[in-house]
């Protein structure tokens, strides 16, 4: 018996003693246990005078995780998070819409979705990246160094990114300057590199995409850089007036396509009815041709009165509610809320008779190019709207999802239920908080 419960008490040692060296090993993989060690660094400025620096605030940091970005350490490769101090060798990798930044003292640097790129500490602190692929946006401050397509970059002051698409690369500088393999190259330039050589020309506005633009947007607030934020503003507008005039013109030519198949089986049909009139003219002689032909001709006329014209009405889908509840928003989904938070403007669409609000819905989503999910709810005999543009029912706190309303009110039954009328203004708005209140509905 005295042995039995020795041999247990062994065993229960092992247990414990292998799940402390589990969260030992854990630990020291992730730095639980690690500590800011006090190392002093000569930097050089852009002006070629030295200075001293402790690194102890210059340990490269973690921040601001938007979606899934993973870390390898040591071999090993897990969910990268906030607050997490980087160690020489590190490799970061951000998902499809992920972003991540890197705090190095007073510099930061950005990385944008599907990004990778590995990081070197010096005994001495000095952070160097190797950029693999995808997207950084600097704003040095402090001595940094980068490893891109074999050649060397240093900054010590400047505001810059790198772009790595397949077989080349690009630097935008967007303030004061850097030095690659010796050369320096200043604010305004777009330096491209590529395998035979690097050749540099003037940066133009229309080159940066969303993340630079946001980027620059935010580090002007503490810089001068070659692009003002009023520069940005009209650049976004711009875009997204190009944006939906496209929309429009898709929507415009849906219109006139459905108008001119309508017109197309009109005239089939008049056809048709002159036809059977013929023959019913021939089968009872020419007595009462007369009349039939007279019938053909209010026959025709009826059906060209009741046809009419095409039926429009307006649809609108905005989600600018979520801009002010960015905090509640679940991570990746920033990347589908626009800037002005429309995401289709007012837009005409046409409609037939017996149609409903979700046909319409359907209709300028699959024309647009928006993303639309839905589902069948029996319990009240209509469809109900899951996500629109890839926003979803409680992606933005426990009491938001979509709404319509239509000229103004807003239905208390399904949108499949709702058959329009000629003019009808439908909006489709997402509600952020109070089941509706945030955007004008009434509980």
């Amino acid at each position: 018996m005295k042995k039995k419960k020795i041999l247990n008490m062994i065993m229960a040692i092992a247990v414990v003693v292998i799940m402390i060296s589990g969260i030992m090993t854990v630990g020291s993989i992730k730095g639980w246990f690690e500590k800011d060690s006090q190392v002093a660094v000569t930097q050089e400025n852009s002006d070629g005078q030295s200075h001293t620096v402790s690194t102890a605030g210059l340990s490269a940091v973690t921040a601001n995780k938007v979606g899934g970005v993973n870390i390898q350490r040591s071999g090993v490769a897990y969910a990268l998070e906030n607050n997490t101090k980087l160690r020489n060798g590190d490799i970061i990798q951000t998902l499809n819409g992920a972003q991540i930044d890197l705090n190095y003292g007073n510099t930061t640097v950005g990385f944008n979705e599907n990004s990778e790129a590995e990081v070197a500490i010096s005994d001495q602190g000095e952070l160097t990246i190797s950029v693999k692929g995808g997207e950084l946006f600097v704003n040095a401050s402090d001595l940094i160094r980068f490893n891109l397509m074999d050649r060397e970059i240093s900054a010590s002051s400047g505001v810059f990114s790198i772009s790595v698409p397949y077989g080349s690369a690009n630097i935008y500088i967007y303030e004061n300057a850097l030095t690659m393999d010796g050369e320096v190259y200043k604010s305004g330039e777009n330096v491209m590199i590529l395998q035979d050589g690097v050749s540099s020309s003037d940066l133009e506005l229309a080159a940066l995409n969303s993340f630079n633009i946001e980027k620059v947007r935010l580090a002007n607030e503490e810089k001068t850089l070659c692009f003002s934020n009023a520069q940005l503003d009209k650049l976004a507008a711009d875009r997204e007036a190009a944006a939906q005039a496209e929309t429009e013109a898709l929507l415009l030519e849906a219109r006139e396509e459905a108008q001119i198949e309508q017109q197309r089986t009109e005239n089939k049909q008049k056809l048709e009815e002159a036809k059977k009139a013929e023959e019913t003219a021939s089968a009872s002689g020419s007595s009462s041709s007369s009349e039939d032909d007279d019938d053909t001709k209010n026959s025709e006329s009826s059906s060209g009165s009741s046809s009419g014209s095409s039926k429009t009405c307006t649809i609108t889908i905005k989600c600018d509610t979520i801009l002010d509840n960015m905090d509640s928003l679940k991570e990746g989904k920033n990347k589908y809320v626009p800037s002005n938070g429309t995401i289709l403007a007012k837009s005409k669409v046409s409609f037939s008779d017996g149609d409903t609000v979700f046909d319409v819905l359907k209709k300028a989503c699959s024309l647009a190019g928006i993303q639309l999910e839905y589902s069948w709810t029996p319990m009240y005999n209509s469809y109900y709207i899951e996500g629109i543009n890839h926003l979803y029912e409680f992606d933005c706190g426990s009491e938001s999802g979509w709404m319509y309303k239509v000229n103004g009110w807003f239905p208390n039954y399904g949108c499949s239920s709702y058959d329009l009328k000629d003019g009808d203004n439908i909006v489709w708005c997402y509600t952020c908080k109070g089941l509706g209140a945030d955007v004008g509905a009434s509980n």
